[in-house]
């Protein structure tokens, strides 16, 4: 900072508290600093500025290097929304974290919403004009959007995001509103794009369990933004709760009628995308050294997302002679370092939590000690496969359980699992297509979990990855001998859950627990993040449950509308038990 002149105290020394507060926002970035050049940049840098508490930020600026994280690109994300009408999925904010790069998501996205003829009027219509006279005509209509509400939603006052509906959605938004400190907000507002940040994120939550008297789900306002979500997904899965304070609550949640309507209207799956999306996965590739010595027994949850493998996994977890962490996703890569890079790439930093976490159980030690180990295995650029044979040796007489639906997506991680351990013991966990392909678009996995970039909607990629996860799986096991295989349902697991844990406990050798069908007392099952207060790799819902819901597996024919799998799909599902009539 330059001064004319340094302040001084009375005594003749230099005053500190006189200087100005240098600006270091920019001290960490890595580019020269160049100023937004259109409203749409300026917007964004407004966003961005507000995010993170800095006084400018370049278009070339990288909104990581300027001290973001993943909760602040949640806001940002939020705010984009509200602000532009699109939804900016969080993962491209982590592959283009700059204002230009940001730009030209928001562009395409922004043009995938209009209509064909639309565009080709416009078209015709910028054809005709002057460079200057385009220029022009382009800033006057976004500087009008950027006087109306961003989004179209008029509360019935004509002003906010619409009112509360029943008494549980009028305390919350007190509550809201009080976390903000703003008194114009409506029901369907996002608390992040609205104001919040992880400090009033954390008040409004403290300020909800001691309301409740209930602890909150790790990243609960995250899931459910709105006053909306809240109390909907407070009326599904509290209901006694809210039965008791605000009378009878209908949990119309964002699986609403019109919305799986409209998921299910969408263009359904053919022979030529089920060859595309194989097309797309790039196969494996195992270390031949792999397979000089086979690591120790171990077992395998095969399964696609959302098939109820975060449960079962912590039902397994109920047993003393079992270790079963969260998905550590080691089969898809040949060394630690191969694997961290990808996720820090991909910006999902749940997923290097899982390391860590799992030799803080191991060790008993603290998240630094636990770090410095993972650090000294990523120096050594330890493999995978002598990882699995630490961690191995380190349980002791355990046997471990690896759960990760993506090994399912590519035939060669299965095959690695069979080629690289003694007589691995393998669970085909399945649950009915539609419950799947529901589960992962409320969800939005294609956000994070498949791997490779792709055109499909979201609703083709669900059906997608649950055809060909359990066709590989099938076909992989057809050469597997039947003693070392179970097939399991999600809908009998839940639905008769002791009987089928003893059927699981018989197959891989252990006795029967009471533990293992109380998922959800006691603690030492790794189902909090590395902070206690964050959300485990997993399933998210498995933390909106007290016990085993025997109606969660039925709970998508609520919603069901149209029978839109394709023949193939079909196919699969018969063979592995479901009737689809």
């Amino acid at each position: 900072v330059r001064v004319d002149a340094m302040p001084l105290t009375p005594g003749g020394k230099v005053d500190r508290h006189a200087l100005p507060t240098p600006d270091l926002s920019r001290a960490c970035a890595s580019t020269e600093y160049v100023p937004p050049r259109t409203p749409t940049e300026e917007k964004l840098a407004e966003i961005i500025r507000g995010v993170l508490g800095v006084e400018r930020v370049g278009v070339f600026d990288n909104f990581f290097e300027l001290g973001g994280h993943s909760m602040m690109a949640t806001q940002v994300v939020s705010r984009i929304r509200e602000e532009f009408g699109v939804e900016v999925p969080l993962r491209t904010l982590f592959e283009h974290p700059t204002i230009e790069e940001i730009t030209q998501e928001i562009a395409l996205l922004q043009a995938e919403n209009v209509g064909d003829e639309e565009l080709e009027a416009l078209l015709a219509e910028l054809d005709d004009l002057s460079d200057e006279e385009a220029r022009a005509l382009l800033t006057s209509e976004d500087n009008a959007e950027g006087g109306a509400s961003g989004d179209g939603h008029v509360g019935e006052d004509g002003s906010g995001n619409g009112k509360p509906k029943n008494a549980l959605e009028a305390f919350l938004l007190d509550l809201w509103k009080e976390a903000l400190g703003v008194d114009d907000l409506g029901v369907e507002d996002d608390f992040f794009a609205k104001g919040g940040d992880e400090e009033k994120a954390a008040k409004l939550v403290q300020r909800l369990e001691a309301e409740f008297q209930e602890k909150a789900p790790p990243g609960a306002l995250l899931q459910a933004p709105t006053v909306t979500k809240f109390a909907s997904f407070m009326a599904e899965y509290y209901p006694e709760l809210v039965a008791s304070r605000f009378g009878e609550v209908d949990a119309t949640d964002d699986c609403a009628a019109d919305r799986w309507k409209a998921v299910a209207a969408g263009p359904d799956v053919t022979e030529e995308h089920v060859t595309r999306i194989r097309q797309l996965v790039v196969p494996y590739k195992m270390d031949p050294e792999f397979t000089r010595r086979k690591n120790p027994p171990a077992v395998f949850v095969l399964s696609p997302p959302r098939s109820g493998s975060t449960l079962l996994r912590v039902m397994l977890a109920g047993s003393q002679r079992l270790f079963a962490p969260p998905e550590m996703d080691l089969l898809s890569f040949n060394t630690l370092r191969e694997r961290k890079e990808f996720y820090e790439n991909a910006g999902l930093w749940m997923w290097l939590e899982v390391v860590p976490q799992v030799l803080m159980e191991v060790h008993g030690c603290s998240l630094d000690e636990a770090r410095q180990i993972e650090e000294a295995y990523l120096l050594q650029d330890l493999s995978t496969h002598d990882f699995y044979h630490r961690l191995q040796l380190d349980i002791g007489d355990r046997r471990l359980v690896d759960k990760t639906p993506s090994y399912s997506i590519d035939r060669n991680i299965l095959e690695r699992a069979e080629a690289t351990f003694e007589r691995p013991l393998y669970i085909h966990l399945t649950r009915h297509p539609y419950a799947t392909i529901y589960s992962f678009v409320e969800a939005k996995l294609d956000e994070h979990f498949f791997k490779f970039e792709h055109t499909f909607t979201r609703r083709q990629l669900a059906e997608l990855v649950w055809l060909v996860s359990h066709q590989n799986i099938l076909a992989f096991l057809a050469d597997v001998p039947d003693d070392r295989q179970l097939r399991v349902s999600y809908e009998d697991l839940v639905q008769q859950p002791e009987q089928e844990m003893r059927r699981i406990a018989e197959f891989l050798g252990v006795p029967f627990e009471d533990a293992m069908v109380n998922p959800y007392d006691g603690d030492g099952r790794m189902t909090q993040g590395l902070n206690r207060a964050g959300q485990m790799v997993g399933d998210f819902k498995f933390y909106l449950h007290r016990r085993i819901d025997p109606a969660s597996a039925t709970r998508w024919k609520k919603f069901h509308c149209r029978d839109f799998l394709s023949p193939l799909a079909k196919n699969v599902a018969a063979e592995l038990g479901y009737e689809l009539d």
